[in-house]
């Protein structure tokens, strides 16, 4: 599953844990809820909801290699 980010980039999700867990109601529901506004670069307000708040923490682990520790 190919997902996109416009902060973190494009990821190839291949887990079957994490592409079942994103196509899930409950995480699709999130598109529902609104963050508040904020800005970005100081001059342009960005909207964005809970799922694409989840989805980028989700990417920005990866893109950092977290993972639990022993």
């Amino acid at each position: 599953m190919l997902v996109r980010d416009n902060i973190y980039g494009s990821f190839n999700v291949t887990e079957s844990v994490l592409v079942d867990l994103t196509n899930s109601k409950a995480i699709q529901r999130l598109k529902c809820i609104a963050e508040a506004p904020r800005f970005q670069n100081n001059d342009t307000m960005i909207s964005s909801n809970r799922y694409q708040h989840s989805i980028g923490v989700m990417l920005l682990l990866r893109k950092y290699e977290a993972a639990p520790k022993n």
